[in-house]
C-alpha cells in the first residue's frame, strides 16, 4: 500500500512507528531475557526471518493497525503499541519495551533466587524445569508446583491485574472469573484469592499433564472456589482437537496426538455450567479470537472485564480489538506488556455502555484523543506561532488548522523518506509512560 492511498490515521501511525525505529533506546543494549521460554531456542537466522516477515505484515496493514491504535484509551497504551510494532520489526537492541527496567530485572533476580524443592511432576515429559515453590498469596503461604517463569509473571509482576489511572481490570471480590489457559494453576490460585469465598474461578486447560498439576496445587492448598474444566475453549463445541500431551505452557495443535474436547463459553452458560461471568482471562496460544466469538452472547449479557493475550499471531493486533469493538458495547481498551520482549502482551478491556451509542461516536471520541497528540507533535516539529496557538483552540478548529498546515507543507516541500524519520542524531519527544512504581519515565529528548 502506497503513502498516497493511506488514510490520515494510517499515515500518522506509520510516521510514529518509523520515528520509534529511528530513535533507538537511550543506551543500546540487549533487552531480551534469554531465559524467557519461547526465546530459548531461537536461532539468529530465524529471528532475522521473523523480523523481515513482520515488516512485510506491518507495512501491508497500516490501516488495520491504525484502527487498534485509535481504540487504545491512553497515551501509555498507544506508545506501548508503537514500541511493540517497532520491536518486532527491528529487534531487542533498538527498542525498550519495559519502562522500568530496574524493577523488572530486580523482580527477575528475586524469582530466580527463590528456594525451591523437587517436584513430583518433574518426571513428566517436558517437566524437567518444574519445581515446588512457597509463595504468599492473600496473606497465606501456598506451595505451588510450576516453573520459575510462572512465579515471576503471576506473583512478581501480577500479570492479569491491571490498575492504572483509577481504572482496575482484574478479578475482584465476589467475581466469577474464567482462567482460560490455566497451565499449572498459578493464575487460578491468584484469582482464587482475589475473588474470595463469595466468588468462583472456572479453570480451563485441555492437557492431562497440566490438569494433574493444577488439581494437585488446588488440593494441597485447600482451594475450594476453583472449578477445573478439562477442555479447551473455541467458537463452538467440538469432540476434539489434537495436541501433544506433555508439559508445555505454549502448546499448539499437532498431528498424531491426543484429542481434547473444545467448548464454547456460550454453550457452557446455556448449560448452566457457568453461572455468570465477571472476568475473562485468555492465554490460549492463538485461539483467543475463536474463543471470544464463542462467548459473544455471554459478553453481551454480562459485560465482563477482559484480559486477552495479544501476541500469539500478528493478525491478533488487528482482529481481536476489532472484534471486541464491533460488539458495540462501549468497551475501553488498555494495553500492557509483561516482558522486555514482545511476549506476554495483554489487551485489557472494560465495558462502559454509556460512553457512546454508535461506532461513529466512538471513532470521533478516540480520533479526538489522537488529534491532541498529533497537535503536540506538530507544535514541536513546525516551531511557529500558528502551530503553538492550536494547543489552546477548540478541537474542531484545531483539526481544520492542522490539516491546512500539513497541506501547505506538502505543497512547498516533498519531504523525503529520510527526513520523515528525522535527521541523524535527532530524538523526537514522546509522551511519558507510567513505570511500575507509579512514577513516570521520559522516553525521549529534543524533537
Amino acid at each position: 500500500m502506497t503513502e498516497a492511498t493511506l488514510s490520515d490515521d494510517a499515515r500518522a501511525l506509520r510516521h510514529r512507528v518509523f520515528r520509534a525505529m529511528a530513535r533507538g533506546p537511550d543506551a543500546p543494549q540487549p533487552n531480551v531475557y534469554r531465559g524467557y521460554l519461547p526465546l530459548r531456542s531461537a536461532a539468529k537466522d530465524a529471528v532475522e526471518e521473523y523480523r523481515a516477515g513482520f515488516m512485510t505484515f506491518m507495512t501491508s496493514n497500516w490501516e488495520g493497525l491504525s484502527e487498534t491504535f485509535r481504540l487504545l484509551e491512553d497515551a501509555y497504551s498507544k506508545n506501548l503499541f508503537v514500541d511493540l510494532l517497532a520491536f518486532r520489526a527491528i529487534g531487542q537492541n533498538n527498542v525498550d519495551l519495559f519502562p522500568d527496567r530496574e524493577f523488572y530485572f530486580a523482580a527477575l533476580r528475586h524469582s530466580g533466587s527463590m528456594p525451591a524443592t523437587a517436584s513430583e511432576f518433574s518426571k513428566f515429559p517436558g517437566g524437567q524445569l518444574i519445581n515446588q515453590f512457597e509463595v504468599e498469596i492473600g496473606g497465606k503461604c501456598h506451595k505451588i508446583d510450576c516453573l520459575r517463569d510462572n512465579i515471576f509473571f503471576s506473583f512478581m509482576l501480577k500479570q492479569y491485574f491491571f490498575s492504572k489511572y483509577g481504572i482496575e481490570i482484574k478479578p475482584s471480590r465476589g467475581d466469577h472469573a474464567i482462567d482460560a489457559g490455566a497451565c499449572f494453576g498459578d493464575t487460578a490460585l491468584s484469582f482464587s484469592a482475589a475473588v474470595g469465598s463469595s466468588g468462583c474461578v472456572y479453570c480451563f486447560d485441555p492437557l492431562d499433564v497440566h490438569l494433574q498439576i493444577i488439581r494437585s496445587n488446588l488440593q494441597r492448598n485447600g482451594i475450594d472456589n476453583v472449578m477445573v474444566i478439562p477442555a479447551g475453549l473455541g467458537e463452538s463445541n467440538e469432540d476434539g482437537t489434537p495436541v501433544r500431551n506433555k508439559v508445555n505452557p505454549g502448546f499448539s495443535a499437532v498431528e498424531n496426538a491426543t484429542k481434547i474436547p473444545v467448548h464454547s463459553i456460550d454453550a457452557l452458560v446455556e448449560e448452566r455450567v457457568l453461572a455468570r461471568i465477571d472476568f475473562i482471562k485468555m492465554d490460549i496460544e492463538g485461539h483467543e479470537l475463536s474463543a471470544l466469538r464463542g462467548a459473544e452472547n455471554s459478553i453481551r449479557r454480562f459485560l465482563p472485564k477482559l484480559a486477552i493475550s495479544l501476541y500469539h499471531a500478528w493478525d491478533d493486533y488487528i482482529d481481536i480489538p476489532r472484534y471486541i469493538d464491533g460488539l458495540n458495547l462501549g468497551y475501553r481498551f488498555y494495553l500492557e506488556n509483561y516482558t522486555v520482549s514482545d511476549g506476554e502482551t495483554v489487551l485489557y478491556c472494560v465495558a462502559d455502555p454509556g460512553a457512546c451509542t454508535t461506532k461513529s461516536d466512538r471513532s470521533r471520541r478516540l480520533s479526538s484523543s489522537d488529534l491532541t497528540e498529533t497537535i503536540n507533535d506538530l507544535a514541536g516539529a513546525i516551531q511557529n506561532v500558528d502551530a503553538l496557538q492550536m494547543l489552546s483552540e477548540s478541537l474542531d478548529d484545531a483539526e481544520r488548522r492542522v490539516r491546512q498546515i500539513v497541506t501547505r507543507r506538502k505543497k512547498t516541500r516533498d519531504e523525503p523518506f529520510s527526513e520523515e524519520l528525522g535527521q541523524p542524531g535527532s530524538r523526537p519527544t514522546r509522551v511519558r509512560r507510567t513505570n511500575r512504581s507509579g512514577g513516570s519515565t521520559s522516553d525521549g529528548g529534543q524533537a
